[in-house]
């Protein structure tokens, strides 16, 4: 499947931001799912699937430029993959104050791949990620009317 890691790699992901909406996971699960529907993700479909596997998408070609999408209700987690290095994790749990959104980046490249990966790649993504989930947050926090606030960095 996609979004199993070779045993060599690390189970911890290698960048991590998260952040709080002050409001139920009910209530920002869906508009989490609507905020990645330029991915192919929608909302109805998914909370119409009734498999016990995560909902896949799959977008372009091998080779050039695929990217696999899985949509895991039970976890709330929307896993996006490109072909060689990027994975990326957003997933909603409970929070005191409301829902955490976490979104964690893994380097998947293989062999020395993973350290060009790290270097290049890495750097550019790790410098995005807060405003990323910072936009995220504020969009969310903006439609249900209520506070948001970065967690980590």
């Amino acid at each position: 499947m996609a979004h199993t890691m070779q045993p060599s790699q690390a189970l911890k992901p290698n960048w991590t931001v998260s952040g709080v909406v002050e409001a139920p996971v009910e209530k920002v699960w869906p508009l989490l799912l609507d905020s990645f529907s330029s991915v192919g993700v929608d909302r109805k479909a998914v909370e119409s699937y009734s498999g016990q596997q995560p909902y896949v998408i799959y977008i372009g070609k091998p080779g050039n430029g695929k990217i696999t999408v899985e949509v895991d209700k039970v976890k709330r987690s929307i896993l996006i993959q490109g072909e060689w290095w990027y994975r990326g994790v957003h997933t909603v749990t409970p929070h005191p104050r409301g829902s955490l959104i976490t979104y964690n980046v893994y380097n998947i490249a293989p062999g020395i791949g993973w350290w060009a990966a790290q270097w290049v790649q890495g750097r550019e993504t790790a410098r995005g990620m807060k405003g990323q989930l910072q936009a995220g947050l504020d969009a969310i926090g903006k439609q249900l009317g209520c506070a948001v606030f970065r967690v980590s960095t």
